[in-house]
């Protein structure tokens, strides 16, 4: 899966998460651990990815 769409996917799903947490009064701060979460996922991946690469 391109990590284009992997991203495009997770943004759907906490912008999903956040209307719902807005229509039960909550506060939507705990989302942002969810997108920090994603970007250390992604950069792992990229660096695992860059280190199989043989030179």
């Amino acid at each position: 899966i391109p990590v284009p769409l992997i991203i495009e996917i997770h943004m759907e799903v906490i912008e999903e998460f956040s209307i719902q947490l807005k229509l039960e009064g909550r506060s939507n701060e705990t989302l942002l651990d969810y997108r920090l979460t994603l970007i250390d996922i992604l950069a792992h991946l990229c660096e695992v990815y860059r280190s199989s690469i043989p030179k």
